[in-house]
Parts: structure tokens; sequence; C-alpha cells
């Protein structure tokens, strides 16, 4: 039986995927992250982990005998002076000043596959979280919206590069906002007094970045992300097919959408686009 380790960040997925993958079969010790994490993990083995405290993470998980581990749930970057790094996670924070997220991940990994311990796509624990391609709910998209969509996703493409962006919100051809490092829903809310209530309705894109490694880290989308979406007065949720999670169940989501008018598209993937 593999034993697997979740470190969990904020959210309830972390607790959704640790139920998923005991019932696959995995031996589950869930690491909370201290001071970010914030569901209920009271039904799990658990091993509350500090941020910078890798080289003890690493040891933990070696004393429980783990060969696999999964990172999720957000983790807000705090101040680095309020980090308190043990001493590999000073080697490793050295190296990972001035990088961005997908290349710190991609240290982190590295660091536990050198003692064998490798990670597991979240989408591989729950496929049932991940979008299928064409409308799933609400009316069918004008050419605008299409056209919308396709700029969004032009955007995204040219930036993802350099470690920016999953999101962005588009109407009539104008670029609204993109994500930055305040996430989906920040962005989607200081969306709404940017758009024009007069023309077609907006759209919102998201898709992984194109250098982004969805093993590591794919992007989420939810029941807050619809009601962010429907506060801001946005009409399409457009969202790559197998490269975004949902957080929620997907019958709650595609409920949500319809209630608030929501026109849910599922993309094709960027090497099919």
């Amino acid at each position: 039986m593999t034993k697997l380790a979740i470190i969990a960040g904020q959210g309830h997925i972390p607790v959704d995927i640790g139920h998923a993958a005991i019932a696959h079969g995995y031996d589950v010790v869930m690491m909370p992250l201290e001071h970010q994490a914030d569901a209920d993990y009271s039904g799990f083995q658990t091993e509350p982990i500090g941020l910078a405290n890798i080289g003890r993470t690493r040891k933990l998980m070696l004393d429980y005998a783990c060969d696999a581990m999964i990172m999720v749930g957000k983790v807000t970057r705090p101040p680095i002076g309020d980090l308190r790094p043990d001493m590999d996670g000073m080697k490793l924070l050295g190296k990972m000043l001035m990088r961005g997220d997908d290349q710190t991940l991609r240290l982190v990994a590295e660091y536990f596959a050198e003692v064998g311990i490798k990670v597991v796509a979240a989408s591989d624990i729950m496929p049932d979280r991940l979008l299928a391609e064409g409308l799933l709910a609400g009316a069918r998209l004008g050419k605008q919206s299409r056209a919308d969509i396709d700029l969004g996703c032009a955007v995204l493409d040219s930036i993802g590069a350099h470690d920016i962006g999953q999101g962005i919100v588009v109407q009539d051809g104008r670029i609204i906002s993109i994500e930055a490092a305040e996430g989906t829903d920040a962005m989607l809310a200081r969306s709404a007094d940017l758009l024009d209530k007069t023309a077609s309705g907006a759209v919102f894109v998201k898709i992984p970045k194109s250098a982004q490694d969805t093993s590591l880290d794919i992007p989420f989308i939810g029941l807050e992300t619809v009601k962010a979406v429907t506060d801001a007065g946005i009409r399409v949720m457009a969202i790559e097919a197998g490269g975004v999670m949902l957080a929620d169940p997907r019958d709650e989501v595609i409920a949500a959408c319809i209630a608030g008018n929501i026109s849910l598209v599922g993309l094709k993937p960027r090497n099919q686009r």
C-alpha cells in the first residue's frame, strides 16, 4: 500500500483529496501547514508542519514511510521575515529567492525526490473533478464571447512562461484584468467596477500557465469562484478541460452557474487548440 503525505494549504480540497485517496487504497497522513490550513482534519492521521521547515517535513515523511506526496490548497506567502526555516529550509530558501511559484515548487519536488518521495497529481486522485470540453451550463456563446475567449487564451499563453497569471477577464476585445499575486477571487472582485454594464457580457478565462507543471500545482475553481463571477457581472466562465480542477463537486458547480445565469465552457487543452 502506498503511503501518501498530503501537504495541506487553505480550503477544504485537501480533505476531499484525502478521502478520495483512501478510497483509492492509499494510506494517508495529512500534514496541515501551520497558519495556512483551515479545514477540519480530525478524521485523519495528522502531523502539522511549518511552511519553511522542509527538512523536518521530509524527515516526518520518511518516519511514516511515505513514498508519495501531494501539495494542495492555497498558500499565502508570508513576509520572508516571518519565516522560521530549519537548516534545509535555509538552503532552499536561498535558491527560491527571486523565483516564481512554478520554479519554487519544482525545487521542493526535487528535494523530496532525492529520498524517493514522488509527487502525485491531485487530478489522478480525483479525476471526477476535471471538466469535460464543450458547453456545460448556461446559454450558448455568441461570436463576441468566443472572440474574447480566444483573446484571453492568447494573452495568458504569452505571459505564462513568465510565471504570471492563470486567469483573465475580457470584454468586447478589451483586457479588463489579469490575475497576479492577489489570486482569482480578488481579481474578479476588482473587475466589477471596470466592466461596461451596457456592453456585451464579459468572459472569465482560466487556464494553467504555459510553463506550469499541473502535477505540482493545478489551478482550481469552485463555488466561491462562481459566486465571485456572478457578483462581478461576468457572464461566461471558460475553463481549460483537464487543466483546471473543481474545488467542489461538478454537479454543484454546474447548478451554481445555471442559478447565476453563467455559461460554463470547457476549453480544449492548450496543445489541442
